[in-house]
This record gives C-alpha cells, sequence and structure tokens, in this order.
C-alpha cells in the first residue's frame, strides 16, 4: 500500500514538474513572440513617423525663403529619408512590394542633400520648387496609403510574429486578406519615373543611384565568359555546402518588374531554382549572371525552427560560408537577430580599412546555420583592389576623435572606411556610439579622414552593431 502511495505521488509530482515547465516555456515563447512582434511593429511605425516627418519638412521646404532655414529643413530631410530606409529594411517583408517607396526615398535624400549646399548663398529657384513640390505630392501619397494599413493593421489585430516572413503576392490569395496586401496598391499607385528624369537633369553626374535599366547593362559588361544553363547549375551546386539534397531546374526570367510594370526585359541572369528531396516546402532560388557565372543573390524559402546557434556562431558561420567561396579579408560590419533568423552585413578589408560600397548581406537561420539569404549585388559590382595611397589617412584618430562630441558614449572601437558619399568614395573614421549610456537613441558619425569634415552623422539601431564580435 505504501509503495502504491509512493508510485502515486510520484506521478502527481512529475505531473507538477511537467506543468510547471511547460507553463514556463509557454510564457517564454509568449514573451518571445510579443518582443519580435513589437520591434517589427515599432520599425512599421518608424517608417510611418518618418515619412510623416518628410511630408511636413518638404511643405516647409516649399515656404521657407532664408537660406538658413532652408539649410535647416533639407537636412532634416535627408536624415529622415535614410531613417525611413533603415525602417524599411528592419521590417520582414519578403517582396518588392516597397521598393518603389525605397527608391522615393533615396531619391528625396539625395536631391535635399544636393540642394542642401547650393542653398547657403541663397534660397531655391522655380525648377528647384517644382521638384520639391512633385517629391512632396508622391510622399502625401506614401502616407496617405501607409497610415490607412497601419489602421487596418489595427482594426485587424495583426501580429508580426504570427509569419516568420511575411510575403505579399498578387498571385497568392492566402496574403490578399492581411492588411499589408495594401502595399500592393501603393506599389501600383506610386511612380517616380517622372522624378528620376528630373533628377538626372539637374544633379552632377553619379549622384543619382542605379536605375534598374542600368542594372541590366552593369551586369551585361562584368568581365569573363558567358555561361549557359547547365553551367549555372553547376555554380548553384558548388555554392552551398549540401548539393545532393536538391533537384535543379532553370526559370525563364525574360521580364522585370519597373516602377509596377512588368516589361519585357533580357535580364542578364540566370535563375535556378532547386527543391530539396527530402524535406518538403524548402526551396532555394539563385540568380547568377549570364557574363562571368557570379551568384549575385540566394533566398532559401523555408520555416526557420528554434534557436540552436548562439549571434558569435552565425558570424563565424557567415565568413567561414564566404571564404569556401573565395571571398578573402573579411569582416563583419554589422549583426543583428531578428527571432530565429541572425541578418549579417559583411564587409572585404582592404590595408585595416572596410571598403563599405563592396558589402555583402547575408542571413543565418539559427535552427541549423544554413545560409538562407545572400546578397552580393554590391560586391559583384564594385569589388576592386582600390589603391593603397587611397587608403592612407592625413589625420590621425586622436585629431578626428576631437571634433566628435564627449557626449557620444562609443558602443564599439572607431575604424577607418571607405564609404560613398553623394557618388564618391571618402576615407572616413567611424564613429558609432550613443549619447549617454542609458540613452536609447544611437548614432552613426563618419568623418573625412583627409579634411576633418562631418559626412555623415544619423541616427541607427544600435542592435545592428551590438553583437558584433
Amino acid at each position: 500500500m505504501k509503495k502504491r502511495w509512493l508510485t502515486v505521488a510520484g506521478i502527481i509530482l512529475a505531473v507538477a514538474i511537467a506543468g510547471y515547465w511547460g507553463r514556463n516555456m509557454y510564457l517564454t515563447y509568449q514573451q518571445m513572440r510579443s518582443e519580435v512582434n513589437n520591434r517589427y511593429e515599432n520599425a512599421f511605425q518608424g517608417l510611418n513617423d518618418h515619412i510623416d516627418d518628410l511630408e511636413s519638412e518638404l511643405g516647409t521646404v516649399l515656404l521657407a525663403g532664408a537660406p538658413d532655414n532652408l539649410a535647416v529643413n533639407l537636412s532634416n530631410i535627408w536624415e529622415s529619408a535614410s531613417s525611413a530606409q533603415e525602417d524599411i529594411g528592419e521590417i520582414p517583408i519578403a517582396s518588392d512590394s516597397l521598393d518603389n517607396v525605397k527608391d522615393l526615398l533615396q531619391k528625396t535624400g539625395q536631391y535635399a542633400k544636393h540642394l542642401e549646399k547650393e542653398v547657403v548663398d541663397g534660397g531655391i529657384d522655380e525648377e528647384d520648387r517644382e521638384i520639391i513640390k512633385e517629391l512632396h505630392n508622391k510622399m502625401s501619397l506614401v502616407n496617405r496609403n501607409l497610415e490607412t494599413i497601419h489602421d487596418d493593421m489595427e482594426q485587424a489585430g495583426f501580429r508580426w510574429s504570427d509569419k516568420r516572413r511575411v510575403k505579399i503576392d498578387q498571385d497568392e490569395q492566402r496574403f490578399s486578406i492581411t492588411p499589408l496586401a495594401g502595399l500592393l496598391d501603393l506599389r501600383d499607385e506610386l511612380n517616380v519615373d517622372n522624378i528620376s528624369v528630373k533628377l538626372k537633369e539637374v544633379l552632377p553626374a553619379g549622384v543619382i543611384d542605379f536605375e534598374p535599366q542600368d542594372l541590366i547593362t552593369s551586369l551585361s559588361q562584368l568581365d569573363g565568359e558567358e555561361i549557359d544553363q547547365n553551367q549555372a547549375i553547376e555554380i548553384a551546386q558548388d555554392f552551398i555546402r549540401n548539393p545532393e539534397e536538391y533537384e535543379y531546374e532553370i526559370i525563364a526570367n525574360e521580364k522585370i518588374d519597373i516602377e509596377g510594370e512588368t516589361v519585357e526585359a533580357h535580364v542578364p541572369a540566370h535563375t535556378v531554382r532547386a527543391v530539396n528531396t527530402a524535406r518538403a516546402n524548402e526551396t532555394i532560388y539563385f540568380d547568377i549572371s549570364k557574363v562571368g557565372g557570379k551568384v549575385i543573390s540566394l533566398l532559401n524559402q523555408r520555416e526557420v525552427g528554434q534557436a540552436q546557434i548562439d549571434e558569435e556562431e552565425a558570424q563565424d558561420i557567415a565568413i567561414q560560408f564566404l571564404e569556401e567561396n573565395e571571398f578573402g579579408n573579411l569582416a563583419v560590419g554589422s549583426a543583428k537577430r531578428f527571432s530565429d533568423i541572425m541578418l549579417l552585413s559583411i564587409i572585404p578589408e582592404q590595408n585595416d580599412v572596410l571598403i563599405k560600397p563592396d558589402a555583402i548581406n547575408i542571413e543565418v537561420a539559427l535552427d541549423t546555420g544554413d545560409i538562407i539569404a545572400y546578397n552580393g549585388l554590391d560586391y559583384i559590382l564594385n569589388h576592386r583592389e582600390r589603391e593603397d595611397a587611397r587608403l592612407e589617412a592625413d589625420l590621425s584618430l586622436e585629431e578626428v576623435e576631437e571634433k566628435v562630441s564627449n557626449d557620444l558614449d562609443l558602443i564599439r572601437e572607431p575604424r577607418l572606411v571607405l564609404t560613398e558619399v553623394d557618388g564618391e568614395e571618402i576615407l572616413c573614421y567611424e564613429f558609432i556610439g550613443r549619447i549617454t549610456e542609458e540613452g536609447t537613441g544611437s548614432y552613426l558619425i563618419q568623418i573625412n579622414a583627409n579634411t576633418g569634415e562631418e559626412e555623415v552623422i544619423k541616427s541607427i539601431d544600435q542592435d545592428f552593431y551590438k553583437n558584433v564580435s
């Protein structure tokens, strides 16, 4: 009898322990979902706020007359445009639905920075005023659409944590019921072709970023021989660690989406689809340049399970992956964890200088350490050996540090970077920190290593830098 009671007591205790453990696991899971949802929601809200600020500042520029006031407003515009682009980068939307918004933000920031230098000795002329007015109208359109989407999200009780990747596709009806499907309407309504034409007429050569047509031309002019479809599949197989697990095919890719319109375009890249034969719902897409056979991008469309590896291991995996693919002299520029995924920017080094225009973006799944996303376009288009003289600073770090406010509490060691400002590569000392130890706002400052002039100062997400080892 006593033994039976002991057995019963043991079972009760085991059930109690299991219940306690299960409850704790549930609470931990819910806390994680809440944290992820809040992070993405803050990024989307940040985008809304910065777009609203841009509409207001552009309207103010139309009314301002004094050069000093104009300079302040224009400075605010390009800083808000930069911050809004960073917000977009933090939102987990795997589609091109925000590409037109990013294009508008880039052009707005570039034009504002150009005008800021021009208005020192006077106001803006009528031609500039017409461009500002058109930018204001476009930004108003974006602002109204995003506000509507945000209101719909609140009414629907939308939570970002419901999906690790939010995909929007007109052909996928199951996503049409989400409030984010409104971004497709925004993509169709927003057209920046006219703005692009006007800005190319007034801005210095090289300031405006690549247009889709320019990208096609650049990929067609890479060094190397043209490869066929079979060679593209072989390159895709060599790029990943477990090629034998997949079946491969070439996808026809003779159209391109430009400003919401699908047009015929002989895109100089082979698209390879690799379907995993053992794991359902895992497909990898590769874009490989037809000239030179360079892997432009990789995207592994699979669900990511619970994290089993930490952030530092993910950084090592990313570096090792690139080294196995014959990339050398690399450093982690920034790293940030999103739930069970690690997003990293890997930057080539030359003479201990980070070459930022050649950055490679990688996503590592923290469940298995797989590389689930890779974008090497900037590396392919920009990478080359820079002249040693271009990477030698005239000013020492100590001389430049005097120009940085004592209120900036550094979160990583300053270092030399080659960065691009208004289409020109400039050697800078880069400082990353926050205003106070307790402060939440973080900033990136780049000071010209030869002239001591402040080239870039902007608010950043500290999380992208705090995990860098």
